[in-house]
């Protein structure tokens, strides 16, 4: 599950705030995301994921990422 931006109605959130150094809350989101990226590293060197096997449901995957992306601008 793609773990969701603490910065919707922050009461501290200004210019500059996306830094792990200054904000708590974005800090824990960067690391999340950083899991969630080497995880997906880690499936793609599996033997799964390059056989083919699951590339229909990977295709799927990524075409919600992108509806959900395109939603969000």
């Amino acid at each position: 599950m793609t773990p969701k931006s603490p910065c919707f109605n922050c009461p501290d959130r200004s210019p500059g705030c996306h830094d792990p150094e200054r904000c708590e809350r974005w800090a824990e989101y960067a690391a999340a995301c950083q899991e969630l990226r080497d995880r997906r590293q880690d499936y793609m060197k599996t033997w799964c994921f390059e056989s083919g096997r699951d590339r229909g449901r990977t295709q799927k995957l990524r075409n919600q990422q992108r509806r959900r992306a395109s939603k969000n601008r």
